[in-house]
């Protein structure tokens, strides 16, 4: 039994490592067409590729190709695997190495963005984003120093890479030097978009948070072929040709760093991919149990109250009825209040009889 269990385990690894690989092979296929097209067919004027773009078109197609990647790596893993907490060291001492590396670039992206200067118009997205990136480089350190199997609560600081990217994407979002529909911006943001799916599902791999494990695999495979397609497109042309392509060379390294750690991350903890316990599986199962009763309570509680509503509203008179209803409410308001006048007055001509 345990053997077929191991072979379950073995097969679901083996189908994300290949899954992995496509998609590392995706990444520099639309690597080769991206940047071949920021080379040959873009246009800096209008900021968009010329009619002949077969090369951008390419790049879309292996974009698209990557989410149905990620898509096969989902339903790859059966909700009875796991990963092993915070993963054995099978990839030596890179992935630490790649953590550190990354967690100093954070900073010294937060020192250029300091050095930048703060701009007048909506400072508060940069400002936002700087103190996450800063934030983040703790969170990197930490992974490396390997913590999170100590203490896996430490693990949410994972979501600050998550937060730092979202605010990356407004900045990008309300750069007013292109346009909104401008293709290298939305490259851009699908990669912002992808590491922030990324780092919210690893972040809930580490805290072994249950039913967290496709998506991780998901997001993982995302990242690693659309993420890395922008990253080093834009940081190759950046070098290539500068006075075309300007832009914060120290951010685009910054990208590739990032997702140089994502690889490297993702191929450690599916290397630990293994059969859950009996003790796992039953705190999966109550989890999920949980999950149910809190959904059925919820909708419960819903149907109640459209119940209550739908009473409500059928108790009220309507048409003809409710015509009716109001006048007699005011001629009962009206006869109340004569009779309020008229109290007094004979109380008054009652006075001298006694």
């Amino acid at each position: 039994m345990k053997d077929l269990k191991d072979s379950k385990a073995s097969k679901s690894r083996i189908a994300v490592i290949v899954l992995m690989c496509a998609a590392i092979v995706a990444a520099a296929a639309g690597t080769y067409f991206l940047l071949s097209s920021m080379l040959k067919e873009y246009d800096p004027t209008v900021k968009h590729f010329n009619y002949d773009h077969f090369n951008a078109s390419a790049a879309v197609c292996v974009c698209v190709a990557g989410a149905v990647l990620a898509v096969a790596g989902f339903f790859a893993v059966s909700k009875k695997l796991t990963f092993t907490p915070d993963g054995k060291k099978r990839c030596y001492f890179v992935p630490e190495f790649i953590s550190i590396l990354t967690g100093l670039m954070c900073l010294l992206r937060f020192v250029i963005g300091v050095k930048d200067g703060i701009p007048k118009e909506k400072p508060g997205i940069l400002l936002a984003e700087l103190t996450f990136t800063v934030l983040s480089a703790a969170y990197f350190f930490l992974r490396a120093s390997g913590l999170f199997s100590k203490k896996p609560v430490a693990a949410l600081s994972g979501l600050l890479p998550a937060f730092m990217s979202a605010f990356i994407m407004l900045e990008l979002y309300f750069n007013t030097s292109e346009p909104l529909n401008a293709p290298l911006k939305i490259f851009e943001s699908v990669m912002l978009v992808s590491f922030m799916l990324y780092f919210t599902a690893e972040t809930g791999v580490l805290i072994a948070r249950p039913r967290m494990n496709r998506k991780y695999v998901f997001a993982g495979i995302l990242a690693a072929s659309s993420g890395g397609m922008a990253a080093v497109s834009k940081a190759a042309a950046r070098i290539i040709d500068p006075d075309t392509f300007g832009g914060d060379l120290a951010k685009l390294v910054f990208y590739v760093v990032i997702w140089l750690y994502i690889c490297v991350s993702f191929a450690e903890k599916v290397l630990t991919l293994r059969e859950k316990t009996e003790e796992e599986a039953l705190i999966d199962s109550e989890y999920g149990k949980k999950e149910k009763e809190d959904d059925k309570d919820g909708k419960d509680d819903k149907k109640k109250d459209e119940e209550s509503y739908f009473d409500i509203v059928t108790a009220l008179p309507d048409g003809e009825d409710s015509a009716k209803s109001e006048d007699e409410e005011k001629e009962a308001d009206t006869a109340t209040e004569e009779k309020e006048e008229s109290s007094p007055d004979e109380d008054k001509k009652e006075e001298p009889e006694e």
